[in-house]
C-alpha cells in the first residue's frame, strides 16, 4: 500500500494493521514549519516500511526531525520531463510573440526564472544575484522575469517585488543557484561534483 499524504499514512497504518501488508508512504517536496501537532500528525509518514524522500535534502530533515534511521528512506527525484524546456522546442514566432507581449525590446537579454513564488524556492536569492552580476554593467540590456504561481505567497511576492526593483538586473546568462533546499542537488558544480559532471 502506498499512502502520499499524512492523513493517507494514519489510515493505511491502521488498515495494514496486523495484515500481510507492506506500507509505502512518500513526504512532502519540503517540510512544513515544525510544530508539535504538526510533527505528530506527519509522524505516520516515518512510520511506513519504506518511506520515499523527493531528494536528500528532505531525507536529512527527516532523519533529524523524527529520529528515523537511515535504512527504511529511498530517495527518489521528482521526474522531470526536459523535452518540454528544450528551447530548440520553442518556434522563433513564439519568441517574438513573447517578447513583444512581455515588452522586451530585441537587443535585450532575459532571464527566466520558473517556479512559484515562495521563500523555499529561492527568489530573493535571484534579486541579490542580479545585482552582483551587474557589477556596475549596462542594467538595461538584461531583464529578470519571474514566472510562476504567486497567490499562495502573495506577501512574499511582493516582499520580492520590493526588493528588486532597479536590482533585478543583469549582463549575462550564467545559471546561478543558491544552496537553498534541494537547489544543489539540481544543480551540480565543484566542488561537491567534478567539472565534468557540472550543470550549472
Amino acid at each position: 500500500m502506498h499512502a502520499e499524504s499524512a492523513g493517507a499514512a494514519w489510515s493505511a497504518l491502521t488498515a495494514t494493521d496486523k495484515q500481510p501488508l507492506f506500507l509505502v508512504t512518500s513526504f512532502p517536496d519540503r517540510l512544513p514549519a515544525h510544530s508539535y501537532l504538526g510533527n505528530l500528525f506527519r509522524s505516520s509518514l516515518v512510520r511506513g516500511d519504506r518511506v520515499i524522500a523527493p531528494s536528500s535534502y528532505v531525507s536529512r530533515a527527516m532523519i533529524e526531525r523524527y529520529k528515523l534511521p537511515a535504512d527504511p528512506i529511498t530517495v527518489i527525484p521528482r521526474a522531470v520531463d526536459t523535452a518540454k524546456f528544450n528551447p530548440a522546442a520553442v518556434s522563433s514566432e513564439r519568441i517574438a510573440t513573447i517578447r513583444r507581449v512581455w515588452r522586451v525590446l530585441p537587443h535585450m537579454r532575459v532571464v527566466l526564472v520558473a517556479g512559484g513564488m515562495a521563500p523555499w524556492n529561492g527568489q530573493m536569492s535571484v534579486v541579490e544575484a542580479a545585482r552582483l552580476i551587474i557589477g556596475g554593467g549596462p542594467a538595461r540590456t538584461t531583464i529578470f522575469v519571474f514566472a510562476g504561481e504567486a497567490r499562495a505567497q502573495a506577501r512574499y511576492a511582493r516582499s520580492v517585488r520590493k526588493r528588486a526593483a532597479a536590482e533585478a538586473q543583469a549582463t549575462g546568462r550564467p545559471l546561478v543557484t543558491s544552496a537553498v533546499g534541494v537547489l544543489p542537488e539540481n544543480v551540480l558544480a565543484p566542488p561537491r561534483m567534478k567539472e565534468e559532471l557540472r550543470t550549472g
